[in-house]
């Protein structure tokens, strides 16, 4: 089964539920909490890695973040809690550089290439962004870069969040877009009941805003309005 491309948009406290409802798909499709994850947590051919970035620095008008890098902690601490992830194959990267981001990149290349064709990798990234980079402090790193990276894996299965602003301009670095109300579609998934999450391949990008929209914080809630909707589904 071919896992295509999407982009979810969250708008204000309505979409929450919304985030919910898709936090329950990713559900099936990791799969977070079932007796056969937690089999294959025990053996030695757990093949899920995950690269967790948080980063909470801005530059000129964008201001400091309060909770991106808290969020990248929770969010890493679900995926070995709940995911079946080894925490040994879960990087957390808090603040990094672009120079320290390419480095673990290269690093997990080669470290996936010797995995082959099985498993599954999945990228989070909670912080500031621009309609065609990500924006790390006075640094940025394009869209297409992070792309390319994740596209060239050779593991089948490939997911990819992005909690910032404009962050659903993403699908439009990978390729053919269609815009339907704030969200950004390419041959949505085709899912059916027989469908295993063993036999599910390819990339999925989830993103915490359209291409034109903001995504935003909360002192209350100590995360930002989607990743804490995104954790509360999940668990």
């Amino acid at each position: 089964m071919s896992l295509s491309v999407f982009s979810f948009s969250l708008r204000r406290s309505f979409n929450a539920a919304l985030c919910l409802w898709w936090a329950t798909v990713f559900l099936c499709l990791l799969p977070f909490v079932s007796s056969s994850s937690q089999a294959a947590a025990r053996r030695s051919d757990n093949h899920r890695y995950a690269l967790v970035i948080g980063h909470n620095k801005g530059h000129r008008e964008l201001k400091n973040l309060s909770f991106a890098e808290n969020d990248a902690r929770r969010f890493s601490r679900l995926l070995t809690e709940l995911g079946d992830f080894p925490a040994s194959q879960v990087k957390l990267l808090l603040s990094p550089t672009v120079q320290q981001l390419r480095k673990v990149m290269k690093s997990l290349k080669r470290r996936l290439d010797r995995v082959g064709k099985r498993g599954m990798f999945l990228l989070y990234y909670s912080g500031h962004s621009r309609p065609r980079h990500f924006q790390m402090g006075k640094e940025r790193l394009r869209y297409a870069t992070l792309l390319r990276f994740v596209k060239k894996l050779s593991i089948p299965l490939r997911i990819v969040i992005v909690d910032s602003c404009h962050s659903g301009s993403m699908i439009n670095a990978k390729g053919k877009a269609v815009r339907v109300k704030g969200a950004v579609r390419v041959n949505f998934i085709r899912w059916t009941r027989r469908a295993l999450p063993s036999q599910v391949q390819g990339l999925a990008i989830l993103a915490s805003s359209g291409e034109k929209e903001r995504s935003y914080e909360s002192d209350r809630l100590r995360s930002s309005f989607f990743t804490s909707s995104l954790l509360a589904g999940l668990r």
